[in-house]
């Protein structure tokens, strides 16, 4: 009587064991989730930068002027207005050719409670 019910635990067990591999898969992985932006601004068009948030669809995109006509102005300008909202600069890239010169930041930030309401357009 004792082994039969060592072996009845053990089944159950392997049988409790093989359904759980069996699901993991289908059970959605809890983790953070992460909203993305970017920052584009370009020699030839001064005093503008272009705030890009990512959305399913694309970007959505919104103009940032700086009163001063420079680069570096209108990137800083997106940049800190990204910053006040919680976004965090990730890296940058920048491309020079002869037909195109670019400078990009790209920002992160976890999505929350607290921001989910920016993703309707009041960023």
């Amino acid at each position: 009587m004792q082994i039969k019910k060592r072996h009845s635990a053990l089944v159950a067990a392997a049988g409790i064991l093989l359904l759980a591999a069996a699901l993991k898969p289908q059970i959605p992985s809890v983790g953070p989730v992460w909203e993305y932006s970017s920052v584009t601004a370009s020699p030839t068009s001064p005093g503008r930068a272009v705030i890009c948030y990512a959305t399913s669809n694309g970007c959505r995109n919104e103009q940032v002027g700086s009163t001063y006509r420079q680069l570096e102005d209108a990137l800083m300008t997106a940049a800190t207005k990204l910053g006040e909202k919680g976004w965090e600069l990730t890296t940058t890239a920048e491309i020079q050719s002869e037909s195109k010169s670019e400078r990009t930041l790209y920002f992160r930030r976890l999505q929350s409670v607290l921001n989910r309401g920016d993703s309707s357009g009041n960023h």
